[in-house]
């Protein structure tokens, strides 16, 4: 048997569910549909068992050729790549082609494959991690690095979209905008506290991305600090801040030369008269208070 799965130092199985796996399988045979819903979310990685993970690929294979996908031609497919043999043989294609199984529940079974190839994956990011941590072959810093790598490539990877069928979608809409009309509010998502940019956006919205662009010392960075503060002070959201151009340190010194409404060129250089520590005192409290990170 063919053999994809990556090897890990553990007394336990790693998580599975070959009959999810056997009913994906089963179901691509008979429904088009399911077919293509398998081929959108899955690959061959995802599958425990590595003679199913072949039968996919290849099932997929045929399907992106414009094939029909049934015995006969994937078993014709089979034996030209001389896999037939090193899978089982004839009678184990044939047993998943005979244990039919629903395709009404394609989605269940695929959602069960996914979840336990993710858990899989972590599992093998953890031994990875471990193993490293014991070698300490490599930096603290490099070590961390390849770490939140591998947890990215794994969270990022686990977003996968499959197609919507639109009268889903025209429900969704309709029930949206149900919702708009009966708010009394024109703002629809977030505030940002700017009227007139919330006046033509209605609000931060989910999955928007927002691009603010001008020429240099126009103050795109106050009226992002400036948005991103009212929007965790005044709504208790929590506001992520990244930077490549300033520091932590900096970024708070404007944030706190805004509030306390004092020249930010006082803090640079530290000419701060006595009234203008109260006013720091008085911005200090709520900034330090407020959800951003």
């Amino acid at each position: 048997m063919l053999d994809n799965n990556q090897a890990i130092t553990t007394a336990r199985a790693l998580p599975n569910d070959t009959e999810a796996e056997q009913a994906v399988l089963s179901s691509m045979f008979y429904d088009v549909e399911a077919l293509n819903i398998a081929r959108e979310i899955l690959n061959i990685s995802d599958f425990y068992r590595p003679d199913y993970g072949h039968v996919f690929e290849n099932m997929c294979e045929l399907s992106a050729q414009n094939k029909v996908v049934d015995l006969i031609t994937l078993l014709d497919k089979l034996n030209e790549k001389g896999l037939t043999d090193k899978l089982g043989g004839k009678d184990f294609i044939i047993s998943i082609a005979d244990g039919f199984f629903t395709s009404a529940n394609v989605r269940h079974y695929i959602s069960i494959i996914r979840e336990k190839s993710i858990l899989r994956r972590l599992i093998n990011a953890g031994n990875k991690i471990i193993s490293k941590s014991f070698e300490s072959s490599q930096s603290i810093d490099d070590i961390i690095d390849d770490a939140q790598k591998d947890i990215f490539s794994i969270s990022e990877n686990r977003h996968n979209e499959h197609f919507s069928h639109i009268k889903d979608l025209v429900a969704e809409s309709v029930s949206k905008l149900e919702e708009l009309y009966f708010s009394s509010s024109s703002i629809t998502g977030i505030s940002t506290g700017f009227m007139d940019f919330d006046s033509k956006t209605a609000g931060l919205q989910k999955s928007d991305l927002i691009l603010i662009a001008a020429r240099p010392s126009m103050g795109k960075t106050a009226f992002a600090l400036n948005a991103a503060y009212n929007v965790a002070s005044k709504h208790n959201n929590v506001v992520a801040i990244f930077s490549l151009e300033m520091s932590k340190l900096q970024l708070v010194n404007r944030l706190l030369a805004s509030e306390a409404q004092i020249d930010s060129q006082k803090l640079r250089t530290g000419s701060i008269m006595d009234n203008d520590w109260i006013k720091i005192a008085e911005a200090m409290w709520p900034l330090a208070n407020s959800n951003i990170y």
